[in-house]
């Protein structure tokens, strides 16, 4: 469950896809997306929890 600026991603993958359409709906992803790859190209600065929310 998200809640303040930390996103506890859950382990089952089904789970992770409510929240990643919860956040998608909530917040600009798309936006987010693009800042991202212009700031951090090669996505350094990143985790698999950043990396699988913004996959599609």
């Amino acid at each position: 469950m998200e809640h303040w600026a930390k996103i506890e991603w859950p382990e089952d993958a089904v789970e992770r896809q409510k929240m990643h359409d919860r956040l998608k709906k909530r917040y600009p992803l798309d936006k987010f997306k693009k800042a991202r790859d212009e700031v951090d190209p090669h996505h350094i600065l990143s985790n698999h929890i950043i990396d699988e929310m913004c996959a599609e």
